[in-house]
């Protein structure tokens, strides 16, 4: 069962709503207060890991290094080393010791509070006080946790939420609270709140953020560790990427997914992101060319299609990628099966994912997670804001204090200039459409500026990205500039050929084609295999229907680039 088979299920009352859950709702809507820092969440952290996993602890100890948290919070537990577990196993050996580690340190107090379900009143055990905000799962703590039929709990839910299935992590994430029915979701106060804010001690009350470092070899989540606090310290930068499915029919339930993406585009459109969207209904094609992608919305096949998984490495450093599918976490030790492992393999720092049929409405909501991330918060609270329910199938794969907008763009590019980071140029690109945007008369000054900086490779192909977008054929010369000056600086065969196809589209666009048949074949000579199967072949076999213009052509230009290492620039 996937969502192509069913249609998104919106929960109504008959979703089992924790009474103290449901008062802080309402509160939450009405109050506004001061919350947590990335270091909060840091001094309220607890790391678990897993005794009979091979290099679970070791994994657990170099987070725990990274991150500066004390050896006071790292809980190894014994439990089996596999993905797969069922309830009775989910209570004796994950929840059952952690809770009674909480309980034995001091960190958690709970006292009886009277539930109402429907026409039913329980008691359960509500937390007063919590002092883990945060719990880390790291490779080899069991993933989901099979349904059992066994249990019968006479709740009203609708027949598709009848189920005690769940990912470990988000039945983790209700511990606080004792004795809840097993069946179905549980409302998630702080998306329920409405607004973007900092999760703090009250919210703990309630719920933890749970996230789990999880890959499917060990080294690949060092990788993600090291990376994550790489780009932090950077502030992530790349191009966006966002594969829509074309959905628009306000009938058709799926097109709420397309909404999300569109919803994203603006929002990364807003902060002047370089972007890559995809409307057609079929995934991006695995051979395009697009490289530096660090951040990616997708949907919808069931296991890894698509250019992030051929080499070379597609992902920038850092990089966080979603794939909406119903069973997209079903694994995480496979690079090959579903998607959050192959991501995360191809090098992607971050993921979510869904370990059984969640209902599309009950998947993160992919619009408000990045628009969260954008604002600065942190992975975990970016995912928990997005994610209507706990107790259901949601995994989140990544460090959950990992901050990749921590430097807002305007001290980030001041920073970069100082510091000559790595990344400067796409900060200085981000600026670049951001000024446009508010004065589009400002290109000649955008070039001036470039060209005192020594603009490189990417802000070239950006600037010439952005004058397309504006209009073709105001900025013809200048955007024909931009790409053969960035063509020129680039030495990486999928690189000068997407930039060569850009290019050839720009001279048929302006009544060049010979130029256009020119850098293609030119292409096809320098990198034949690479341009081959980027589509090249493709590209001049449409162009030779396109008939000739009636003037004769100039010749294409053969000393741009030298020939010795690159193609030669039309």
């Amino acid at each position: 069962m996937n969502l192509t088979s069913l249609p998104p299920f919106v929960p109504r009352r008959g979703c089992r709503l924790n009474a103290a859950l449901l008062t802080i709702v309402v509160l939450a809507c009405a109050l506004f207060r001061a919350g947590a820092t990335q270091e909060d969440l840091r001094q309220h952290l607890l790391i678990v890991y897993n005794k009979n996993a091979l290099n679970s602890e070791k994994l657990a100890r170099y987070y725990a290094e990274k991150r500066q948290i004390p050896d006071e919070r790292l809980l190894g537990i014994d439990c089996p080393d596999q993905e797969e577990i069922d309830r009775r196993t989910y209570e004796d050996k994950i929840s059952g010791p952690i809770g009674a580690c909480l309980i034995e340190k001091g960190w958690i107090k709970r006292q009886a509070t009277a539930l109402a379900i429907g026409p039913k009143t329980i008691q359960v055990e509500a937390a007063t006080e919590n002092e883990i905000w945060v719990i880390v799962l790291i490779r080899g703590i069991p993933l989901k946790i099979q349904n059992d039929s066994s249990i019968k709990e006479d709740l009203p839910l609708q027949p598709a939420l009848s189920t005690n299935a769940a990912s470990v992590d988000s039945e983790l994430a209700t511990l606080p609270t004792l004795g809840t029915p097993l069946t179905g979701p549980i409302l998630n106060a702080y998306y329920f709140s409405g607004y973007a804010r900092d999760f703090d001690a009250q919210d703990a009350r309630k719920q933890i953020l749970v996230a789990r470092l999880d890959a499917p070899v060990a080294s690949e989540v060092r990788r993600m560790i090291d990376e994550s606090l790489s780009a932090e310290a950077n502030r992530l930068t790349g191009y966006a990427c966002i594969d829509a499915r074309g959905l628009t029919d306000k009938n058709n339930p799926y097109s709420m997914g397309d909404e999300w993406m569109r919803n994203t585009l603006i929002t990364l459109n807003r902060e002047g992101w370089p972007i890559e969207f995809d409307n057609r209904p079929e995934l991006i094609p695995a051979n395009s060319p697009i490289t530096q992608v660090a951040l990616y919305a997708g949907w919808y096949t069931e296991n890894a299609e698509g250019p992030f998984f051929q080499p070379p490495r597609r992902f920038s450093i850092g990089a966080i990628a979603y794939h909406l599918h119903s069973y997209s976490a079903a694994t995480l030790h496979s690079r090959t099966a579903h998607w959050c492992g192959p991501l995360i393999s191809a090098g992607a720092a971050a993921t979510m994912g869904c370990v059984y049929e969640p209902y599309l409405d009950l998947t993160p909501h992919i619009d408000i997670f990045f628009d969260r991330l954008l604002q600065g918060y942190t992975f975990a609270e970016a995912a928990y804001m997005s994610q209507k329910v706990l107790s259901w199938m949601t995994t989140m794969v990544g460090d959950p204090l990992y901050r990749p907008f921590r430097e807002k763009l305007p001290q980030a590019l001041e920073n970069a200039r100082k510091e000559q980071r790595i990344n400067t140029d796409w900060l200085e690109l981000q600026q670049a459409n951001l000024n446009f945007q508010h004065d589009p008369t400002a290109a000649p000054l955008l070039k001036k500026q470039f060209l005192a900086i020594g603009a490189g490779d990417y802000l070239w192909e950006g600037y010439g990205d952005l004058l397309s977008r504006e209009n073709v054929s105001t900025y013809k010369d200048e955007i024909i500039a931009a790409y053969k000056q960035s063509m020129k600086l680039y030495f990486g065969a999928i690189d000068q050929i997407r930039i060569g196809i850009k290019l050839s589209k720009i001279y048929v666009q302006t009544d060049q084609k010979p130029l256009a048949l020119a850098i293609l074949k030119q292409l096809l000579t320098k990198w034949p295999r690479e341009a081959a199967y980027h589509g090249v072949e493709q590209e001049l076999s449409d162009l030779n229907r396109i008939p000739l213009p009636n003037v004769p052509p100039e010749p294409a230009p053969m000393t741009d680039v030298p020939v010795s290492n690159q193609p030669t620039v039309p």
